[in-house]
């Protein structure tokens, strides 16, 4: 069996895992954002600290 196979697999037989996947999406990507912002903010922290 391949992803694809596996993939169709899940959406046609285990609505349920799709389900919990597309409620949680949200925080999922609000996570995501957060940590991007941190690690952003701390880039250009150590980025303005840097001697030329």
């Amino acid at each position: 069996m391949d992803f694809t196979d596996a993939l169709d697999r899940v959406w046609s037989e285990d609505t349920k895992t799709i389900r919990n996947f597309l409620t949680k999406r949200p925080a999922y990507k609000k996570l995501a954002e957060e940590i991007a912002y941190i690690l952003e903010m701390g880039y250009r922290k150590r980025a303005s600290s840097l001697t030329l």
